[in-house]
C-alpha cells in the first residue's frame, strides 16, 4: 500500500501496467495512442503538448518488469482498491447502520473481509496473466495529474489504450 508521508495536494496519480510485443513499434503505437485518445480542448493545445505527452511515456519505459514478478506487482498495486471495494460493499449493504463506517472497517479486517480482498485481488492478478504473454515486454509506469501533460496521460490516454494491461488508481 502507497502511504503519503509529505505534503498532501488534490492530485492524484495512478499506475498502469504496459506490454508491447516488441520494441520495433513502440514508438508508432505511442505516437499512434496519443493521437487518438488525447482529449486537448483545442488543436493550438494539441500541437503545443502532443511531443511532451509522447517523450514523458517513452521515458517512463525505462525498466522492463519481470514477468514472474507481475504478481507481487499487481497485489502490491490492487490491494488498497480490492480493500476500498470491499469496504464500500459492506456500508452500501449496511448504510442505515450506526456507525457504519467503523462497522467497514472492522469488516474488511475481519476474516471474511479478508477473503474478498484476496479474491479480488487474485481475480485481479489474473486479469493481467491472461493480458499479457511472455514474449510481451511489460513496464510498470505512474503518472499523476499535477500538469496537463501527465493529466492527459492518467485519465485520457493509458486508460484507452490496447497496451494497457492493468489500471491502478491511487486517488
Amino acid at each position: 500500500m502507497k502511504v503519503r508521508t509529505d505534503f498532501v495536494t488534490n492530485s492524484s496519480s495512478s499506475s498502469f501496467i504496459l506490454a508491447f510485443n516488441s520494441n520495433d513499434d513502440i514508438d508508432k503505437i505511442i505516437q499512434d495512442s496519443v493521437e487518438c485518445y488525447s482529449l486537448l480542448d483545442s488543436v493550438r493545445e494539441y500541437k503545443k503538448y502532443k511531443q511532451a505527452i509522447i517523450d514523458l511515456l517513452k521515458s517512463s519505459l525505462r525498466t522492463q518488469v519481470d514477468v514472474s514478478k507481475i504478481e507481487d506487482i499487481v497485489r502490491e498495486e490492487y490491494h488498497f482498491i480490492a480493500e476500498y471495494t470491499v469496504m464500500d460493499k459492506y456500508e452500501r449493504a449496511n448504510r442505515y447502520e450506526d456507525n457504519v463506517y467503523t462497522k467497514s472497517w472492522n469488516y474488511a479486517k475481519s476474516e471474511q473481509g479478508q477473503k474478498e480482498i484476496e479474491n479480488l485481488i487474485q481475480k485481479a492478478i489474473q486479469r493481467v496473466k491472461d493480458a499479457i504473454t511472455d514474449k510481451d515486454l511489460v513496464y510498470l509506469v505512474s503518472f499523476s495529474d499535477d500538469d496537463i501533460i501527465g493529466q492527459q496521460l492518467e485519465h485520457y490516454i493509458l486508460p484507452h489504450c490496447e497496451f494497457t494491461k492493468g489500471v491502478y488508481s491511487h486517488h
